[in-house]
């Protein structure tokens, strides 16, 4: 028995309800003639027991060609619609509807899987088909007036199934043995609270077997309950329909062996019920009064006009009041995802300058500290005891070098208030760019200074002591012997402590009365000596923890940093990936390799200005050229450290200092993002700052890097998804060349730089980074999806502490938001580019992209942009795809079945909303508030998407007002 789904008879319609029976044959190969035969039992249900109903009798001599009359006591509200007739649209059968079989058990196996056989095989020795006579209810039906008929007519109201007790239910699960009726409850319901029931086929959770089942769709309880058969009425389980079930189509390639099949599937968190349907318009029917009762339950269509529906004492819920469907807003472009001018500048410029004011406060502060330090060595005099000694007899006279240090302070502070104006002016200019070159004109600056302090304090402690010799001295005719030794000069230097350096210049004076002596060579005794060698060690060591604590103070300065084009910086660490290709890009080694290649345009001009310099017909040539423009440039950030002052160190030769930087495709890069907003410059800017993140929901491994500004995401990947990408980059350049120059938009997260870079920490080791949109940039997002299309193995336990801090959910938690209310223009506008950007996907054959979505729900606002769109079903993955399909279903599967199953949850997953919202229950409609911008049409639309694509000319004229 088929029931009608109640929403047709709620429409109109007559309650309609199909009585079925199957007529058996077998053939016995041990009989002659060998024939089709007739058993004992001709007509059995559809589980191979006696039918029973109370419209229709089977008695061995039943004929359906017979006339058989509705029963006197049901006639009254009930008519036949059609005489007994063959049902030959069922399944799949012969021109005389017989389906054929082992058994009646492995038919059922069959018509449950969707694969029943229209043809004989040697093994099949039974056959059925299928007679149906359809009833109709009279609508305008009273019950009779005898009091037997009114009897009948009530009795046919109550309805029930067996359900195990709870003693019985292990003892019948183990021995797999029948219950007695004594065993049982009998689970009551009213007719009328069946939304519809029939045969479906069940996929085992465990065994994957199909069997058929009798199920029930009940609105009392909210619940969808499956039997056994309709003989024994035993309940086998039931699954609760509410706000958090989902309901979605399965379909299968055009080569799977279940092509023929009408899946769906149900899921309700870790519950997931796979079925099978006997044609498509009944596997619509139970999918539409599935999804109608999940509505009916689910309060994310709905806002602030009622309360929700309340739980009942009985489990069922409380009608809700009218609301209003409040859909979402959908941007579709991730090129035009902007954030507000003043915004950008308060979030992500205003916090930079504050951080070099400290900065400049910090350096001011440690190189005023080095000066205070000499001021007060000079001021004590020497520490060495001789010179004190010297000094206290009168024959030295130390040197009073207190202007020149005061000189030394007021150059300083010249310099430093200089620099203070600089500072001030930053957050005019509103470039990182001008930040870091403020930054190192302030490093180079402070480290000149603390050069000065240290060769001032070289050339005063090396100054020799002129010994005036007395009037009687004698000259010696020649040099003595100890004179030449390697000490002498060391001797004669009066050197103290790194800490403590003499600054005195010291002469000599003696009375003139005094007998003259031979001068004689100053023994250094041996101890002495190892004290001079380790002061000067110390000394040395010194100015090397100076000039180490200045680069920590400048946040870790590379020791050797160049100037880019035009005198341009970018603050370089190696382990800031970031900045490592910012500083490529505008170094001088690019740029000439860049020019000589696109001589149309001026490479360093583009990069510096703040207009988009290139017009569209160059940058749609650029895009679609086949030719691979790779260049190769070195960063050297390491030299050896040594005394000499900053200007006069040189790049270390050595090859294993390099820091090698490959640039794919750079021409074609270039002009990508001169067409992008915001452009080139912009996109150095927010690149050459990057911090690693975290991310959640990715099973790759991959490591992530955010600009600093949050609007570039760098992603290390695979040398195998590098190279995948790298091959199909032309074709991915020629679909952006087309969808800028029709002005479509497009879902793709735009992938604006290949690099594939070699640090010498690494070794030889490659590391291979594209650069990215970061979909989210300008959004607050309270809750990110990332969706594929499918549910296995994509489901976390909300209960989980892990996945209560997961901000990026899979497709299994997302099925109590879905289908999500858009805007209907908005929602058309989307699914034209998914569509376009998964068949481009399909063309290069790429697979395991995803859709990341992300919720606003204070604003009800959505971002959708497509991901990870580096996978290539190469040989490999066809490899794995064909031995998975041995035992279970896949999850590698071809780029067209990928596409299929992508566009289909796409499908699912939204609904679209008319401008005028209506509410439900026929209630009077709600305006949505609307802006002139809502009130485009979808073409209108879809240039605003493309705004920033010009129809004429990418030039601007005038800077932005959004970043």
């Amino acid at each position: 028995m088929e029931r009608i789904p109640r929403a047709w008879v709620d429409d109109g319609g007559m309650e309609t309800v199909v009585e079925e029976v199957f007529e058996v044959q077998s053939l016995h190969p041990y009989k002659f003639p060998l024939e089709w035969r007739v058993d004992a039992r001709r007509w059995l249900d559809r589980t191979g027991n006696i039918p029973t109903s109370r419209f229709c009798s089977f008695p061995s001599t039943f004929s359906p060609a017979a006339e058989n009359d509705m029963p006197d006591d049901l006639k009254h509200y009930w008519c036949w619609n059609h005489p007994w007739v063959v049902d030959t649209t069922y399944t799949a059968c012969d021109i005389d509807g017989w389906v054929y079989g082992t058994s009646i058990s492995a038919m059922n196996k069959h018509l449950a899987k969707g694969m029943t056989k229209a043809k004989r095989r040697p093994q099949d020795f039974v056959r059925r088909r299928r007679w149906i006579r359809m009833r109709i209810k009279l609508a305008s039906c009273q019950p009779p007036a005898s009091s037997s008929s009114a009897s009948a007519y009530s009795a046919e109201e109550p309805r029930y199934y067996r359900s195990l007790r709870v003693d019985s239910r292990l003892s019948h699960a183990l021995h797999c043995r029948s219950t007695p009726i004594n065993h049982m409850q009998n689970m009551t319901f009213d007719k009328a609270n069946i939304v519809m029931e029939g045969w479906l086929g069940k996929c085992g959770s465990y065994s994957h077997t199909w069997k058929l089942r009798y199920f029930i769709l009940r609105d009392d309880f909210n619940t969808l309950v499956y039997l056994k058969d309709l003989h024994s009425l035993l309940q086998l389980g039931q699954v609760y329909i509410n706000g958090h079930t989902s309901v979605f189509a399965i379909t299968y390639p055009p080569n799977s062996k279940l092509r023929h099949q009408f899946a769906f599937e149900i899921l309700n968190g870790k519950t997931r019920l796979r079925l099978n349907a006997p044609s498509g318009p009944t596997r619509a029917d139970w999918m539409a009064a599935i999804s109608s009762m999940i509505i009916n339950r689910r309060s994310s269509f709905m806002m602030g006009d009622g309360d929700d529906g309340a739980a009942l004492v009985d489990g069922s819920f409380r009608k809700h009041k009218p609301k209003a469907w409040q859909p979402y807003s959908l941007k579709v472009s991730s090129t035009v995802r902007d954030m507000p001018h003043t915004k950008y500048v308060e979030t992500c410029y205003i916090p930079l300058v504050r951080r070099i004011e400290k900065l400049f406060t910090a350096a001011k502060s440690f190189v005023m500290s080095i000066l205070a330090d000499l001021a007060d060595t000079s001021a004590r005099g020497p520490a060495d005891i001789r010179i004190q000694k010297l000094v206290a007899d009168g024959k030295l006279i130390p040197e009073d070098l207190s202007p020149d240090i005061e000189r030394l302070r007021t150059n300083a502070i010249d310099v430093f208030n200089g620099f203070a104006l600089r500072v001030e002016s930053l957050q005019a200019t509103e470039s990182l760019l001008e930040i870091n070159r403020v930054k190192e004109d302030l490093y180079q600056s402070c480290r000149a200074i603390i050069e000065g302090v240290f060769e001032f304090q070289s050339t005063t402690s090396k100054r020799l002591i002129n010994a005036k010799r007395m009037q009687s001295s004698k000259r010696r005719s020649s040099i003595p012997v100890q004179w030449t030794r390697p000490d002498a000069d060391e001797a004669m230097t009066l050197s103290v402590t790194s800490s403590c350096t003499s600054l005195s210049r010291v002469s000599s004076s003696a009375s003139s009365d005094a007998e003259p002596k031979p001068p004689t060579a100053p023994r250094v005794p041996e101890s002495a000596a190892s004290g001079q060698h380790a002061a000067l060690a110390a000394h040395k060591q010194h100015k090397q923890d100076v000039r180490r604590a200045l680069r920590s103070l400048f946040d870790e300065r590379a020791m050797h940093l160049e100037s880019g084009v035009q005198n341009t910086i970018v603050w370089v660490h190696e382990d800031d990936l970031g900045s490592l290709i910012a500083y490529t890009l505008l170094s001088a080694m690019y740029v000439e390799q860049l020019e000589s290649s696109c001589r149309a345009i001026n490479v360093a001009d583009e990069l510096l200005s703040s207009t988009n310099c290139m017009n569209k017909a160059t940058a749609l040539q650029i895009l679609n050229t086949a030719s691979a423009n790779h260049f190769k440039c070195h960063v050297v950030l390491r030299q050896a450290e040594s005394d000499a002052p900053a200007a006069t160190d040189a790049p270390d030769a050595d090859e294993a200092q390099h820091i090698v930087c490959m640039v794919y495709f750079a021409t074609q890069f270039h002009a990508l993002r001169q067409i992008c907003r915001p452009g080139n410059r912009a996109y150095v800017e927010s690149i050459c700052q990057s911090a690693p993140f975290a991310t959640s929901g990715g099973k790759s491994g991959a490591f992530f890097n955010l600009a600093h500004d949050r609007r570039f995401i760098l992603k290390g990947v695979t040398a195998a998804e590098f190279n995948m990408f790298i091959d199909f980059a032309p074709e991915y350049f020629k679909y952006l060349s087309r969808c800028f120059e029709a002005g479509q938009p497009s879902c793709l997260a735009k992938i604006l730089g290949a690099y594939k870079l070699r640090l010498p920490s690494h070794g030889a080791k490659w590391t291979h980074v594209i650069i990215m949109e970061n979909s989210n940039f300008g959004f607050s997002a309270t809750q990110m999806f990332d969706l594929k299309g499918v549910m296995r193995r994509r489901y976390l336990d909300p209960n989980d502490a892990a996945t209560q801090q997961c901000r990026v959910l899979p497709d299994g938690n997302f099925m109590d938001r879905i289908p999500v209310p858009i805007r209907e223009d908005e929602l058309a506008v989307f699914s034209e580019a998914v569509a376009r950007d998964v068949e481009f996907l399909v063309g290069v054959d790429v697979i395991d992209y995803s859709l990341l979505l992300s919720f606003d729900d204070s604003s009800r606002e959505l971002r959708a942009s497509i991901i990870d769109y580096l996978h290539q079903y190469d040989f490999l993955k066809k490899v794995e795809s064909s031995a998975k399909t041995m035992y279970t279903t896949p999850t590698v599967i071809p780029p067209e079945a990928y596409e299929r199953r992508f566009l289909d949850a796409m499908h699912r997953y939204f609904v679209g909303i008319p401008e005028a919202v209506a509410t439900r229950n026929g209630s009077e409609p709600r305006l949505r508030t609307t802006s002139d911008s809502d009130r485009q049409t979808p073409d209108e639309r879809n240039t605003r998407a493309m705004s920033d694509y010009s129809n004429q000319s990418l030039a601007l004229e005038t800077p932005s007002q959004d970043r």
